[in-house]
């Protein structure tokens, strides 16, 4: 037996409820599709390095040294503290729609048309589009 969704079997709680699930997976996705390219990018910006003092732990008071590639324009951004990467999330924007957002301050100076130039939202979810959709009409087919 197959039930449509214009079916009255079938009521608008139901389907919300269907779709919101569907939308939440893509959500998750993208965020972790965004995390991904954190970690693989290439960059091919100056080498810099950050001192860094312990504020705690056996070692307190003792400076650190770590060495970073900083991007280079047009490239996903350089990992310094991960804040970036952990401020990726997703939102309900309406019934049928997600947002994938970044509450960082600092994240609307990276994403053009900003002036850094250092797309880190953009770029991931552009080219996993086709992932999404896909997504979506697996999750709608089976209320179909």
């Amino acid at each position: 037996m197959s039930v449509r969704l214009n079916s009255p079997i079938w009521n608008k709680a139901k389907r919300a409820a269907a779709y919101s699930k569907v939308l939440a997976d893509i959500g998750k996705e993208a965020v972790s599709d965004v995390g991904i390219n954190f970690k693989t990018a290439k960059r091919t910006g100056v080498t810099a390095k950050i001192q860094k003092v312990r504020l705690s732990g056996k070692n307190k008071g003792a400076r650190v040294t770590k060495t970073i590639v900083r991007s280079a324009p047009g490239e996903t951004p350089a990992i310094a503290t991960g804040q970036l990467s952990r401020g990726t999330k997703w939102r309900r924007k309406s019934a049928f729609s997600v947002v994938i957002v970044n509450d960082v301050n600092h994240a609307k100076f990276l994403e053009p048309p900003a002036r850094l130039n250092r797309p880190f939202l953009k770029k991931p979810i552009d080219a996993n589009k086709k992932k999404y959709l896909e997504m979506a009409r697996k999750g709608t087919k089976v209320l179909t």
